[in-house]
């Protein structure tokens, strides 16, 4: 997900819950502007350190296009965005745990051939939205 002014983004008004120009994944995934995003799946949690708060993962994201690309957003606006040909993202991230949610992402994406398996999970497993650990 991305980070930043909620108003540049999303383009709405900063939420009013004192944390400044930011929003939530769960703010980012029920504005609906990730419409385009319709599986993300082979999630690998490779490193978690309770201490610092920290998690490494992999996770494969895909985009089947065509009608993915029109939607409605939360706030009523109808927009076409995302990219027009299907796509997967190979993404490694590392993300901070703050007060039982999740903070700061950093993100690494590589577009990849769409539906890419990991080279680690059987065919069904690379296929699967169930995280594993």
């Amino acid at each position: 997900m991305t980070a930043g002014d909620p108003a540049l983004v999303l383009g709405n008004a900063a939420p009013s819950s004192g944390r400044g120009p930011r929003t939530t994944c769960l703010e980012q995934f029920e504005s609906g502007m990730f419409h385009y995003v319709t599986r993300i799946r082979d999630r690998r949690f490779v490193l978690v350190d309770p201490e610092r708060g920290l998690a490494f993962a992999f996770a494969f994201f895909d985009n089947a296009s065509g009608d993915a690309r029109n939607v409605t957003l939360r706030d009523g606006r109808q927009v076409v965005s995302g990219p027009s040909v299907p796509w997967t993202w190979q993404i490694a991230e590392v993300f901070k745990i703050e007060h039982g949610e999740i903070g700061p992402v950093e993100s690494v994406l590589h577009q990849v051939p769409y539906g890419m398996g990991s080279g680690w999970s059987s065919w069904e497993d690379a296929m699967s939205s169930r995280p594993r650990w």
